[in-house]
């Protein structure tokens, strides 16, 4: 007897299975990859363990105090409706910046486009690689839920307040997840496609970013205008989105009290909804993307392709024209800094001073403008030294003698960057305050400053360099160890702070007690510098063509 047509019906439920089945092993095989490759290489096995150590342990155990102290409303007294959606919203926003980072940064192993395309259907390798990737992110909510969900209950002397908790919130982050990846998916896409300059594209990123810090900053200052940090459930119901997240809140804390807002129940369906629905819409935009030809998308690099004679105050030397080579390739392609983007965000602070207190920014301008700089000369490019650089690495082993002289180009290509706001930047702002003191101080001072930096970061680049491509902030190359970028840029701070002191000090009393300290730190900066760009040549000196 033949087999008996099947409806459509059933044929619907046996792609989904199919699908199903290959999408399990898409997330199987990314998982295993990824504990792989994290156990087997031990720089990223210690800075996944930091970074966990950080996120699930240290970062939440400021908040068990928080978490115990709302445990305890919900055992006595109304329910805290407006710290409860509160709650609400920080995981929405958790799930936002968790989609988007997982669309700009792709975590998955290898290149599966040319493969799947043919073996496995799109609709499963989208799932597959949103799972994965997803399940890698979510890891960092995960871990410090499971050390503050129990502190509610232990405030609570009631594990359901913080069952009803962790129910009510899932909704919220998934769907955000969800829609913060399509978000990421489609501005990717259109980054690749939008046929502008890498330049402008970056221009408009560092300006949304700016807009974004300093409109929060504002918008918090009008709220808490004379808050001294501690925010009052009142004030934090001022900052939740209004009555509909408040109205959800009510929903999530019925059982144990709260008052059932018809409004709370229409947000709560939306939210549930919105799972669903923002998936299936994500399945669909990706599926559309991986069937897409890699040459469809438009090439908005905007690359010159035409060579430029080395300019004038960089013919001097060897080392002067491969920094000069080195600007120029930033000037063609300014993705090689995107790992400094952090700088920037952390430069933030002075722009939120000047647009609310211009007196004290004009005041800071000068000493951060230096910093910055320092930050610039060792951080553009010595962090990662020959990383970046790996396709002509072996052309550089094999034809000279020593990486010195490509070492020395990179430092002086970062020191001319970090020189644009040493002295470029610095210099006028002092100057134009009337301290001519501080104005010499700070032109002595920058480019001894700018020197043990990028000698510095020389050598900590040689401790791991990473020549493997990865990508960070939709940029694909052989970016920085972070923990070394972290410790270089955070070092920057005190180091550089401590010379505005020594210097105008000096200058202004060039006595013997100040001329000694001045001299100490000069060699003691310069003495790391010097021996990190040594341990530098000596480390890459070494390499052979087996290493990279």
């Amino acid at each position: 007897m033949g087999d008996r047509a099947q409806t459509p019906g059933e044929r619907g439920d046996r792609y989904v299975r199919s699908d199903a089945r290959d999408a399990w092993v898409v997330v199987r095989t990314e998982l295993r990859a990824r504990v792989r490759q994290t156990l087997e290489t031990p720089r990223q096995l210690v800075s996944v363990a930091v970074l966990l150590l950080l996120v699930g342990i240290l970062l939440p155990l400021f908040g068990v105090g928080a978490a115990l102290s709302y445990g305890a409303s919900l055992a006595s007294g109304p329910p805290p409706v407006g710290r409860t959606g509160v709650l609400v919203a920080a995981a929405m926003g958790a799930g936002l910046y968790l989609g988007f980072s997982t669309a700009f940064q792709q975590l998955q192993l290898g290149t599966l486009s040319p493969l799947v395309r043919t073996a496995v259907p799109p609709r499963a390798v989208v799932v597959g690689r949103l799972t994965s990737e997803l399940t890698q992110a979510l890891v960092f909510v995960v871990l410090p839920a499971g050390l503050l969900l129990p502190a509610v209950a232990i405030g609570a002397r009631n594990p359901i307040p913080a069952v009803l908790l962790a129910l009510g919130l899932v909704p919220a982050l998934l769907g955000s997840a969800f829609a913060g990846r399509l978000l990421g998916e489609g501005l990717a896409f259109a980054n690749r496609w939008l046929g502008v300059s890498t330049w402008t594209k970056g221009a408009a990123i560092l300006a949304a970013t700016a807009a974004a810090y300093l409109g929060t900053q504002m918008w918090l200052e009008s709220v808490f205008p004379d808050s001294s940090g501690t925010a009052t459930e009142a004030g934090l119901q001022t900052i939740v989105p209004g009555a509909p997240l408040q109205a959800y809140a009510s929903v999530i804390l019925a059982p144990v009290g709260a008052q059932i807002r018809p409004l709370g129940l229409v947000v709560g369906a939306v939210l549930v909804a919105a799972v669903p629905l923002a998936l299936a819409a994500t399945v669909r935009f990706e599926s559309w993307l991986l069937q897409r030809e890699p040459e469809a998308d438009r090439d908005g690099t905007g690359h010159a392709d035409e060579s430029r004679p080395v300019a004038a105050p960089f013919r001097a030397t060897s080392a002067t024209r491969v920094a000069w080579r080195y600007l120029l390739r930033t000037r063609r392609d300014p993705a090689m800094l995107a790992h400094l983007f952090p700088i920037f965000v952390g430069s933030l602070g002075i722009l939120s001073t000047a647009a609310t207190d211009l007196d004290t920014a004009l005041w800071l301008a000068p000493g951060t403008a230096v910093i910055v700089g320092a930050a610039l000369a060792g951080g553009a490019y010595c962090l990662n030294p020959l990383g970046d650089d790996r396709n002509q690495l072996p052309l550089v082993l094999t034809s000279t003698g020593s990486t010195a002289m490509v070492l020395r180009g990179r430092a002086l290509a970062g020191i001319t960057l970090g020189l644009l706001f040493a002295w470029g930047l610095a210099v006028p702002l002092e100057l134009a305050d009337g301290s001519g003191t501080h104005t010499v101080a700070l032109a002595l001072f920058a480019p001894i400053l700018l020197l043990a930096g990028a000698g510095t970061a020389l050598g900590m680049g040689a401790l791991v360099p990473k020549f493997e491509r990865s990508e960070y902030l939709n940029v694909e190359r052989a970016h920085p160890s972070l923990l070394v970028s972290i410790g270089y840029m955070l070092g920057s701070i005190p180091v550089g702070i401590i010379g505005l002191v020594l210097f105008p000090t000096a200058v202004g009393d060039p006595s013997a007690l100040h001329l000694a300290a001045l001299g100490t730190y000069v060699l003691v900066i310069g003495a790391i510098g010097l021996a990190g760009y040594a341990a530098a040549v000596r480390r890459f000196d070494r390499l052979t063509l087996d290493d990279i």
